[in-house]
């Protein structure tokens, strides 16, 4: 039976730890001494657990201090860090920082790092065949990014850049609340609490796929033929591939259309066509999810329907932090 406590886990309690770039607000540690007052990342500020970095400034290079780029140089061709002003090459202790760094943290459950950064930015950073000015010839990821990807590959990175983009920074937020309350989940190390986990979290996961739901599913089913550790191992490995597909539109329509099955005998005609008509507006994209997802909360909570009242769907993070603003586009999601 599970326990009442495992099931009211309060989403708000929940606070993901975040790498995150220094100048987004935190110092004037730009390489001209500027800070980027980042309205979404002070809006964080009371919901998640900030862990700031300024490789360059880390490495010694200083406040305010000559740009530095990223090339393609050495025997084997491989990405070094350079000052062309100094001509002073940065790659070693960029490399050594980074690894050292990262190394003293215990638990990361995203990264928000500055875009186009040589050190921060996580990919399209401009690649150069030397120190010497000249034509970009390709694109990288930032040095310090790069190292963070390797030993955090299932952790949820974007930039400040991206997340202006509606889309993106729900993803952004639904994967790092998500890996947060699995980490609080993994502290119990009980069978029980995975299986409500899965359990509430069911329509979340069919939005992003329905087969990777269920293959989680089926590692909980013969948990028997593995210890605990083997078990919570199993599952994270699923969970991280399931989240990294994101969702779209007709697989999140299916999953309100699954929910809706729940109460729509009791609505009457109108209210049954009202909701079609919405799902209609957010095929279109002109129309957010949460729209429906409240019309579904509203019906759950008018006929008491528990089970839909349980699911994690229904508020993924913390409702302060939905912002409807986006880039333009920011609601297209197919993929």
């Amino acid at each position: 039976m599970t326990d009442k406590k495992e099931m009211n886990m309060d989403n708000n309690k929940i606070r993901p730890v975040v790498c995150v770039s220094r100048c987004l607000g935190f110092d004037h540690c730009r390489w001209n001494g500027d800070t980027i007052n980042d309205s979404f990342v002070n809006l964080l500020k009371d919901y998640v657990d900030f862990i700031t970095v300024c490789p360059e400034t880390d490495i010694g290079l200083g406040i305010p201090r000559n740009p530095v780029r990223l090339t393609r140089g050495g025997s084997e061709g491989e990405v070094r860090m350079i000052q062309p002003a100094t001509e002073e090459d940065c790659t070693i202790r960029m490399r050594e920082f980074s690894h050292r760094e990262l190394d003293k943290i215990d638990r990361i459950d995203g990264f928000l790092l500055k875009n186009a950064s040589p050190s921060c930015g996580i990919n399209n950073i401009k690649l150069y065949a030397s120190a010497e000015k000249g034509s970009m010839i390709g694109k990288t990821s930032g040095m310090f990014a790069a190292v963070a990807q390797e030993k955090y590959p299932h952790a949820a990175f974007e930039d400040e850049g991206r997340l202006h983009n509606f889309v993106l920074r729900e993803n952004w937020l639904i994967n790092i609340f998500t890996i947060a309350r699995f980490r609080e989940l993994n502290k119990a190390s009980k069978i029980s609490v995975l299986y409500d986990f899965h359990a509430r979290h069911k329509y979340l996961f069919m939005s992003n796929s329905h087969n990777k739901m269920q293959a989680m599913g089926h590692i909980l089913a013969n948990h028997d033929k593995m210890n605990l550790t083997e078990i919570f191992q199993e599952y994270e490995k699923g969970l991280m591939e399931l989240l990294a597909l994101h969702t779209s539109i007709p697989r999140r329509i299916n999953v309100l259309m699954h929910m809706f099955g729940y109460f729509s005998k009791e609505l009457n005609p109108e209210e049954r066509q009202y909701f079609l008509n919405i799902l209609e507006e957010y095929r279109r994209g002109s129309m957010p999810f949460i729209v429906p997802i409240e019309l579904i909360r509203n019906w759950a909570l008018r006929f008491n329907t528990e089970y839909i009242l349980n699911q994690i769907i229904l508020e993924p993070y913390p409702k302060e932090l939905l912002l409807l603003s986006d880039s333009g586009s920011g609601r297209n999601i197919k993929r």
